[in-house]
């Protein structure tokens, strides 16, 4: 390293003309193989998404409880412990457009809610 200098030779031009045509090909080939190793084979495998869980009925959700309300898609404990406090404070739910007045609800998870719930009025 002692007689290197900026835009010196790095030793690889001196390397290269005392390697055969052969060998400059069997170079380029091995370096192909090692690109597409390390970028194809070696990647790391994308996770699996988690499996949504089961559904055995759409549920009611002015009835149902914290445990049956996580079995929603994206509703996880804290989110269902929003809407059962909402619904004790306000009164049940009239349409599911009001589902979206508890924090964390918006527009895009009502939406994906909209196949899994119904509403009926509290007995």
């Amino acid at each position: 390293m002692a007689n290197w200098k900026p835009g010196g030779d790095s030793g690889f031009r001196r390397f290269l003309p005392t390697l055969s045509n052969h060998d400059r090909q069997a170079l380029v080939w091995l370096g192909a193989v090692a690109f597409f190793v390390s970028f194809f084979v070696l990647q790391p495998a994308l996770p699996t998404p988690l499996p949504l869980p089961p559904f055995v009925a759409v549920i009611d959700l002015n009835h149902a409880d914290e445990t049956t309300l996580v079995r929603l898609p994206g509703i996880g404990p804290a989110l269902a412990r929003r809407i059962v406090a909402y619904r004790n404070l306000h009164g049940p739910f009239s349409r599911l457009e009001a589902l979206q007045r508890v924090k964390g609800i918006g527009p895009v998870l009502g939406a994906a809610l909209r196949p899994y719930v119904r509403l009926s009025s509290p007995d």
